[in-house]
C-alpha cells in the first residue's frame, strides 16, 4: 500500500505550481512521485488569494 502525501509534501507541489506557472506535465517530471496528486489539485485549490494579498499590499 502507497503511504499518502504529507501536508509538506502537498504544499511543496501547490506553491511550485503556483510561483512557476507550469502546467501538470512539466511538474509531473519535477515531483514524480506526486503524479498522481497533480492530477487530483484542483485549480480552486490551488487558486492564490490575489484579492487578499493586494488589499494588503496595499493597506486597505
Amino acid at each position: 500500500m502507497r503511504k499518502s502525501l504529507s501536508a509538506k509534501e502537498k504544499l511543496i507541489v501547490t506553491l511550485r505550481y503556483l510561483a512557476t506557472d507550469n502546467n501538470y506535465k512539466t511538474l509531473e517530471h519535477t515531483f514524480r512521485k506526486y503524479a498522481i496528486a497533480l492530477l487530483k489539485l484542483s485549480p480552486t485549490e490551488a487558486k492564490p488569494p490575489t484579492r487578499r494579498i493586494a488589499s494588503r499590499s496595499i493597506g486597505n
